[in-house]
């Protein structure tokens, strides 16, 4: 009691106000049930959205390839929609359209995504990067094919040359 009345009611107000602070995030959290429940129907959501997208993709690359061409258009200034429909129908020939699908992913990045649209663009983003390290493996092997075919060239001609070593003077 001593200590109350030499410090007074501030110290007292003071005390009971973190006292209860510390019990506010108790009182109103839902049961555990719930918090699942809603982190279900979240990635429910979640799993329909990215559902819709890819089958977007599909049936924009179904279409012939001039009227792909006339949707692919967009500005970056274009609206999130008209980016995501030109990323997805670019997507579909992603080697000829490598410079446009980081352009319109940077243009998007300007955007709120959903975490839909966020997995979109890092799948496209995982893909092209695939496609880059296979190109780069290719080219790799053609140079030794190349290099291989040079050589085998030059045991030719040298097995040509001691079977007709007359032929050359």
């Amino acid at each position: 009691m001593r200590v109350l009345s030499k410090w007074g009611a501030p110290v007292a107000t003071a005390l009971f106000a973190t006292v209860l602070a510390g019990c506010a995030p108790f009182a109103k959290q839902p049961p555990p049930a719930e918090l699942e429940a809603a982190h279900c129907v979240a990635a429910i959501d979640d799993y329909r959205s990215t559902e819709r997208l890819l089958a977007e993709r599909r049936s924009l690359c179904a279409l012939p390839e001039n009227e792909r061409q006339q949707r692919s258009s967009y500005q970056q200034n274009s609206g999130k929609y008209a980016l995501l429909q030109a990323l997805l129908i670019r997507s579909c020939t992603p080697r000829q359209q490598e410079e446009h699908l980081d352009r319109i992913s940077t243009f998007l990045e300007q955007h709120t995504l959903t975490d839909a649209e966020l997995g979109l663009l890092t799948m496209l983003s995982d893909h092209r990067l695939q496609l880059l390290e296979l190109s780069s493996q290719a080219d790799a092997l053609r140079r030794e094919l190349k290099k291989t075919i040079e050589g085998i060239s030059d045991i030719e001609a040298q097995i040509n040359q001691q079977q007709h070593p007359a032929e050359e003077l």
